[in-house]
């Protein structure tokens, strides 16, 4: 049916959705048994529901009370030709009203293997066996990238990373402004087992991928500041304060303090800082208002 993500990390998880419209396969009323079992790359299976439910064949009159979930309503609806699109929308509205929507989510190990792992989702009643009819794309993939380092030459970085997996792994690539380098986006797919060289912005560059959710720096993020996003600004009676809603305390930012606050977007260097911002910045770190970039 559907799963999401689609994509994701070794240690996430995964929430496979399937509509058991059991009213069609019952002559009156009968008990089918519903079986969704998840196989990893290397062949391992794994039951992850199993239930036998209660079909009735007759359906009460009025309005359908089911409600389908967004994200599955249009992973029915993926053909690209209307003629698809119209199968999909009639199945999709029938769905609606006969079928009960169930959820079996599958938590995959720190240590998961890579790649392809498929999804099988059946309803027997009677000793037969009804599969689902979207089972050739029913599949989600786990992988990981890696940046194994970043060399710099005639003022251009090349930055190396690796998919570590045996499948492609779609992701965008974006470079932050830097001197007169404006900001740069372009999609990029990885290759499956092997490393990848990407031209990146000598400031800070980060690759997205796992859907964009993941965000890998391809620079030494030890050495970048960012503000705490959890802290406001307020400006009044011509001085600037910074509101720490975490720990209820407010810091007013003396002129040299907001340069620097100000200028923590992600791009800032802590070893470019000159000494005469040094008391401003090991202030500013040690109350939790500067961050180095988390991203690794």
């Amino acid at each position: 049916m559907s799963v999401f993500p689609k994509r994701t990390l070794p240690g996430g998880q995964v929430t496979i959705h399937c509509a058991a419209e059991v009213g069609r396969i019952v002559a009156e009323y009968g008990f089918p048994l519903l079986k969704v079992t998840v196989t990893d790359p290397t062949g391992k299976m794994s039951v992850v529901l199993e239930r036998q439910l209660l079909g009735v064949a007759a359906t009460p009159p009025g309005p359908p009370r089911s409600e389908v979930p967004l994200l599955a309503a249009v992973a029915r609806l993926e053909p690209s030709d209307s003629a698809g699109q119209g199968a999909a929308l009639t199945d999709l509205l029938e769905t609606i009203r006969s079928g009960v929507h169930h959820y079996a989510v599958h938590t995959l190990p720190a240590d998961a293997p890579l790649g392809r792992y498929t999804f099988t989702i059946e309803l027997w009643a009677d000793g037969r066996r009804i599969a689902s009819q979207t089972a050739a794309t029913d599949c989600f993939f786990v992988e990981k990238v890696s940046l194994r380092g970043v060399h710099s030459a005639d003022g251009m970085s090349t930055a190396t990373v690796r998919n570590n997996g045996p499948e492609p792994v779609p992701a965008r690539l974006v470079s932050l402004p830097c001197g007169e380098e404006p900001l740069s986006v372009h999609d990029v797919e990885l290759p499956p087992a092997t490393e990848h060289h990407l031209r990146v912005a000598p400031c800070c560059s980060y690759l997205l991928y796992s859907e964009q959710r993941e965000v890998l720096a391809l620079f030494d993020t030890t050495t970048h500041l960012l503000r705490n996003q959890r802290i406001s600004t307020v400006r009044r009676d011509g001085s600037t304060y910074l509101v720490d809603h975490d720990h209820g305390q407010v810091f007013e930012l003396s002129e040299t303090a907001e340069a620097l606050w100000r200028a923590a977007d992600g791009t800032l260097r802590a070893d470019a800082l000159g000494a005469e911002v040094e008391h401003a910045y090991e202030l500013l770190r040690e109350t939790g208002c500067l961050l180095e970039v988390p991203f690794t």
